[in-house]
């Protein structure tokens, strides 16, 4: 509670906020702008621009348009993303349609689900984050979303992406996995459900995928498309 209150000062005294990082705990009964501090103020967030949910998303089914006027960018834990399928009117049909980045968190939950959804309703959308994995993607069916520009595709490396892999496959076969894993992500956005893609930015150990045979056809599919696929720095992948 103590901590709670704390934050509310904070942001009583800070209206032009415009980035906060939250963990689940501080908000056990809904989101801080739905909260009254003991002045009878509504802790209110009309500057903010970037939410980041550590550990759970925290956004309750309270939130109306509106509250958050200037939220384009939010960073979510990947599950998160089934609320859009599985509830009629979930935050994120709120914010969705007003968001330019969405990056995910890192899980350890690998579920594969069709991310469609989230697509369609994030119509807007620019630039997308994403850890591969985290979740396995399904083909783009019957999907175009006309303004995605940027992709951001992150591993820590080739040899912790095939460990995760192991772990419910024998791990000799977590290689070959992880190679799966790799042509689904890039044939996801390769495809012709997002003709105005730009630019794909590889984050993390990429060497010893780059310069691996495998890699070839991956990089040609995006370069064949029009799109350009660079390192972190704005080094192009060669």
């Amino acid at each position: 509670m103590a901590d709670r209150l704390l934050l509310f000062k904070i942001i009583l005294r800070a209206p032009n906020l415009c980035y906060i990082s939250v963990l689940w705990p501080i908000f056990p009964r809904g989101l801080i702008l739905k909260e009254v501090h003991r002045t009878s103020q509504p802790v209110l967030l009309p500057s903010l621009k970037t939410l980041n949910f550590e550990r759970n998303s925290g956004l309750n089914r309270g939130i109306q348009n509106g509250d958050l006027p200037n939220l384009t960018h939010v960073i979510l834990p990947p599950h998160y993303l089934l609320d859009v399928f599985s509830a009629s009117r979930s935050p994120l049909h709120i914010i969705g349609p007003q968001l330019y980045t969405v990056e995910l968190h890192k899980s350890r939950r690998g579920t594969r689900f069709d991310i469609n959804p989230f697509f369609k309703l994030c119509s807007k959308l620019q630039e997308f984050a994403y850890h591969v994995r985290f979740p396995r993607l399904e083909p783009p069916h019957l999907l175009q979303h006309l303004e995605l520009k940027t992709v951001h595709i992150q591993i820590e490396s080739i040899d912790h992406l095939t460990v995760l892999s192991g772990e419910q496959y024998e791990m000799d076969e977590g290689l070959d996995l992880c190679w799966t894993m790799l042509d689904e992500v890039f044939a996801f956005f390769s495809a012709y459900a997002f003709p105005a893609l730009q630019l794909i930015i590889l984050h993390g150990d990429w060497d010893s995928v780059v310069h691996d045979s495998q890699f070839r056809p991956l990089r040609q599919l995006v370069l064949g498309r029009g799109c350009s696929l660079e390192y972190t720095d704005g080094r192009p992948v060669r």
